[in-house]
């Protein structure tokens, strides 16, 4: 593994600890990467190309979306392989149906749609962390959390299916023992 995941997955996991926390980001980071990728859909990429990459609108348009996709996904692909297969096959589905969306609304509903997603998922987002979670969210900390948030997301799925359960486990106390630290340090304020 060229990354160290279980310290990767235990920075994130000590501020995503409560259930309903977790919860919340397991529905509404997908809706993130979805509408971002809707986002990105209005930067045309033939803007740096002299000749137009696809004429179709069958989903499949090739768009910044696409770009910043495949750079997260190479990420997720070093910290773990089987991850990166599953991450490929859920984010390459939202990216599809953002590009259905985008086809079907036009570029000024689809906008509305992405931003008006973006809001109210990030709005759950921060309602996750200060009611449930009862901590400021990680990305306060370290911006670079919010590009791996989905790769955690469907490494938190997997690992509740059964998904290398004795990883689990390390990622697990790891996060304790990594709250423990937090709490030492609070009470030595």
């Amino acid at each position: 593994m060229a990354f160290d995941l279980v310290s990767h997955f235990a920075s994130y996991g000590a501020y995503h600890n409560n259930k309903t926390n977790k919860i919340i980001h397991i529905i509404f980071v997908p809706m993130i990467v979805w509408s971002l990728i809707l986002l990105l859909r209005l930067i045309p990429f033939e803007s740096l190309l002299s000749f137009p990459v696809s004429d179709e609108k069958d989903g499949f348009e090739f768009h910044w979306g696409a770009v910043v996709l495949a750079m997260l996904l190479l990420y997720y692909y070093a910290l773990d392989f089987g991850v990166g297969l599953v991450a490929t096959a859920k984010y390459g589905m939202l990216y599809y149906a953002a590009n259905l969306v985008y086809n079907h609304m036009g570029s000024t509903s689809a906008t509305r749609l992405a931003i008006a997603v973006q809001i109210i998922s990030w709005t759950f987002q921060f309602i996750g962390h200060g009611v449930f979670e009862g901590r400021r969210p990680a990305l306060f900390d370290n911006i670079f959390q919010t590009l791996v948030a989905p790769f955690f997301v469907t490494l938190e799925i997997m690992f509740l299916l059964g998904y290398k359960p004795k990883l689990r486990r390390q990622c697990e106390n790891k996060i304790e023992a990594f709250l423990r630290q937090v709490n030492v340090n609070k009470k030595a304020k």
